[in-house]
């Protein structure tokens, strides 16, 4: 996306290319002031921004869309819990 690589950015300094995986520790590092993120509308309406400091605004963007896929293994053999 190229949002993600905005011109301008300071390269230096330790916290010139923080990186996080988890939602919450995002959500964290945000909330402390370390930069910014995308969030899914779903986290914001599941509240998780909320009471962080964070301030939201929505990406009104035409033609913008998330694909998401099912993925598996045919090597392995799910089988539901009982219950």
């Amino acid at each position: 996306m190229a949002v993600c690589h905005l011109q301008g950015r300071d390269g230096q300094g330790d916290m010139a290319d923080l990186r996080a995986a988890g939602l919450e520790t995002l959500l964290q590092m945000v909330g402390a002031g370390f930069g910014s993120t995308l969030l899914p509308a779903l986290a914001l309406r599941a509240g998780l921004a909320k009471d962080r400091g964070i301030i939201a605004k929505p990406l009104n963007l035409p033609d913008t869309y998330r694909r998401v896929s099912l993925n598996w293994s045919n090597d392995r053999i799910f089988q539901e819990e009982p219950g």
